[in-house]
């Protein structure tokens, strides 16, 4: 039952393997999983304590995000950080289906 953080770090990129993964973490109330760069978000159908200020400051102060679990604090704080480091500006890409939570990441 593998419930890596990152679907890149699999052994294999098997449809099975790949969607078994992501039930073994969205059972665990872990929507959140990386593929490399790219952010995959599924919809919990519940309140998760994963927006709170705490969860915030933690991606805020972390010196290595890549170390830090998957999350859309993760993406916007390292967007924040190339926008302010290297000067250049960045853009984030949002999709889903209608009433998944687009809404709820943009306002991260």
């Amino acid at each position: 039952m593998s419930m890596t953080e990152d679907l890149s770090q699999l052994d294999s990129i098997e449809a099975d393997i790949v969607l078994e993964t992501l039930k073994n973490r969205h059972q665990s109330d872990l929507i959140y999983t990386r593929n490399g760069s790219v952010l995959i978000a599924i919809n919990p159908y519940k309140r998760l304590p994963i927006y709170r200020d705490e969860e915030l400051q933690k991606y805020k102060a972390s010196l290595s995000l890549d170390r830090e679990p998957p999350h859309v604090f993760a993406v916007a704080a390292a967007a924040h950080r190339s926008m302010i480091s290297d000067g250049t500006n960045q853009a984030l890409i949002i999709s889903g289906e209608s009433g998944a939570g687009e809404q709820r990441a943009h306002a991260a």
